[in-house]
């Protein structure tokens, strides 16, 4: 028997969904489980498909043997697993028989394929995103200012690798503290380089503390661009002032945008922990009608919940986020995206 085909312009019949739900990451599991389940609601009844949900727990050896399952059982398309580690099992076992999205990126290379769709959040997309634009809006010479952590770190080296890819140049790399509460000697540093802008990696908590520094120091201090690491969804206008002026991409579901104002209290509802994890579940079952066609246009997306979604050569979902600036403590739609 052929590998099956995604189905073109229409839901499959079958839809798998390979989750760990029980252990260490049920919360986040749960969360995407949630979305996919209110995305398979919205679907007109007559052409909603069965749906199957698996647990695979801890154990990333399970993703394998619960993928059998489903595929024994006639899906047609694999939603998962969540983590890289299980994603891996399945990456290193193809051709894979039906159509499979996972949701996060598997270590290493491999090889493309059309049987496999990869779907992460991963942070490091969002830093070359701003660095894209970045470059974009004319700034040619940059500097990075981040803690020492081993997160913070992949996203200074995901900016500092697409924007001199592009043509700009990182003058600076500065790194603070966790713990840290004066920067006016770092940021001192960086103002000395005569930099035109400054890419911000730091937790609300941090940028609360930097950004009225910086300020405070120059009042022509150049731009500062950021990841949605800066934005709490439970930030209250009163705290997140002192972060006027920082430019950072997200979700449109997170910045209210894009028609997906009512999936808000989905958002909320379905984890408020992790709505960004809920926007994903949602639109990895909701754009699998356009899969063939985002694989035969590269040219074609789809308009989602977690941002306008392609797919490149590599079979990877390129998430275009949405813009915002904070101003008087709120997040500002940037226009033209």
């Amino acid at each position: 028997m052929g590998a099956k085909e995604l189905p073109q312009g229409t839901f499959s019949e079958h839809v798998a969904v390979i989750l760990p739900l029980s252990g260490r990451y049920a919360n986040l599991a749960q969360a995407v489980l949630s979305g996919v389940k209110a995305s398979h609601e919205a679907v007109t009844s007559s052409q909603r498909p069965r749906l199957s949900v698996y647990d695979m727990g801890d154990s990333p050896e399970s993703a394998w043997q619960k993928y059998q399952k489903a595929v024994e059982a006639g899906a047609d398309i694999v939603i998962g697993p969540l983590t890289k580690e299980a994603v891996s099992q399945l990456t290193d076992r193809q051709p894979l028989p039906v159509p499979t999205l996972v949701l996060n990126q598997p270590e290493g290379d491999i090889a493309a394929s059309r049987q496999v769709i990869l779907f992460s959040l991963q942070p490091e997309q969002e830093a070359a995103r701003v660095a894209d634009r970045a470059y974009a809006r004319g700034h040619r010479r940059a500097a990075i200012l981040a803690p020492r952590s081993s997160l913070w770190e992949r996203l200074a080296s995901a900016f500092s690798e697409q924007f001199t890819q592009q043509g700009g140049r990182v003058a600076s790399v500065q790194h603070f503290v966790p713990q840290a509460t004066d920067f006016q000697a770092v940021l001192g540093r960086i103002l000395a380089q005569n930099v035109d802008m400054l890419f911000l990696v730091a937790s609300p908590e941090q940028a609360r503390m930097i950004q009225p520094q910086l300020r405070y120091l120059s009042t022509r201090h150049p731009p500062v661009y950021a990841t949605s690491h800066v934005f709490d969804l439970e930030g209250r206008a009163s705290q997140d002032a002192d972060l006027d002026g920082i430019t950072f991409p997200d979700m449109p579901a997170m910045l209210g945008r894009s028609g997906v104002q009512g999936h808000a209290r989905l958002l909320q509802q379905g984890n408020p922990l992790w709505p960004r994890l809920v926007a994903m579940g949602f639109d990895a079952f909701a754009m699998i009608p356009e899969l063939a066609k985002l694989q035969q246009d590269p040219q074609a997306s789809h308009t989602g919940l977690t941002g306008q979604l392609r797919l490149d050569s590599q079979g990877r979902v390129v998430r275009e986020p949405h813009w915002a600036h904070f101003r008087n403590g709120r997040p500002i739609p940037v226009h033209g995206h």
